[in-house]
C-alpha cells in the first residue's frame, strides 16, 4: 500500500503524499472494502492523518507524516472512553502541566482503532473544563511505547483490531502538543466525519462484493438438478 502511494494519499507532497482530497480517499476505501484488505487506511492514513495535517505545525508533520506515509510508522486515534459511546466529547482523561512546560497524562481510552499495532497514539485529552464540553480538549502525540502506557488489544466484530489503552503519569514533552491548547474540538471533529465517510465507502466496496459473490453462487450451484438462481424466494 506504501508502494503504490495509498497510505500518503491525502498528505501534503513534502512530507510523501500526493494531496488527494475525500472523493480519491473514498474510492481508495471502496476498493479496499471490496477486498476487505483495509488495514490501518482509515485508521491511520485518514483519521489520524487528518488530525496531524490540521492541528501539527510544520515541524511534526515532518516528524510523523512521512514515516506514515512509508509505512514505517502506525498512527491511530485515542478518543472514545468508557461509557461515553459515541458521545466523544465525554472526555475524562486529562492532562496536567507540568513544571517543564510539557503535560501529564492520566485516564483510559476505549476501542482505539488498531491501537495495538500503533507507534504513534493522539490522544485527546481534557486540559480544562469538564466531561462534555468542547472546549477544554487537547490533542497529544503520545509514543506508544512511552512509560505509564499499557495496551490491551483485541479483535472487533468486523475483524479489526482494536485496543483499550490506559495512561498513568504519561510525560508529554510541549513539543508533542498538537495545535492550539484546549481548542482541538473543530478537528477532531472534521476528522472523524472524514473517517466516517471512508468506513462507508469501504462498506459500499464490501457490500457490492458480496452481491457479486452471491449472484455468482445462485447461478452455479445447483440444487434438485436446477440453479438456485431457479427458486423463486432467493430471486427475491
Amino acid at each position: 500500500m506504501a508502494e503504490l502511494g495509498l497510505l500518503g494519499l491525502p498528505f501534503p507532497a513534502d512530507a510523501g503524499g500526493s494531496e488527494q482530497g475525500p472523493v480519491e480517499i473514498m474510492l481508495v476505501a471502496q476498493e479496499l472494502g471490496r477486498a476487505l484488505g483495509g488495514g490501518v487506511f482509515v485508521s491511520s492514513t485518514v483519521f489520524a492523518g487528518q488530525l496531524l495535517t490540521r492541528l501539527g505545525s510544520a515541524a511534526q508533520q515532518q516528524r510523523w507524516l512521512p514515516a506514515m506515509a512509508s509505512g514505517a510508522l502506525q498512527a491511530s486515534v485515542a478518543l472514545y472512553e468508557e461509557g461515553a459511546r459515541y458521545e466523544w466529547q465525554q472526555v475524562q482523561t486529562t492532562a496536567a502541566q507540568a513544571a517543564d512546560a510539557g503535560y501529564v497524562l492520566n485516564g483510559a481510552k476505549a476501542l482505539v482503532l488498531h491501537g495495538d499495532t500503533a507507534g504513534l497514539l493522539l490522544v485527546v485529552a481534557r486540559t480544562s473544563g469538564v466531561s462534555a464540553e468542547r472546549q477544554g480538549l487537547t490533542l497529544f502525540a503520545v509514543d506508544a511505547q512511552s512509560p505509564g502506557v499499557q495496551v490491551q488489544g483485541f479483535d472487533t466484530l468486523d475483524g479489526r483490531r482494536a485496543a483499550r489503552i490506559t495512561f498513568t503519569n504519561v510525560a508529554v514533552p510541549a513539543d508533542q502538543v498538537l495545535g492550539t491548547v484546549g481548542e482541538a474540538a473543530d478537528a477532531v471533529e472534521a476528522a472523524l466525519d472524514a473517517a466516517v465517510a471512508a468506513l462507508c465507502a469501504e462498506a459500499v466496496g464490501a457490500v457490492d462484493a458480496l452481491l457479486v459473490h452471491t449472484a455468482e453462487h445462485l447461478r452455479t450451484r445447483k440444487q434438485f438438478v436446477a440453479p438456485l438462481a431457479k427458486f423463486q424466494v432467493l430471486q427475491h
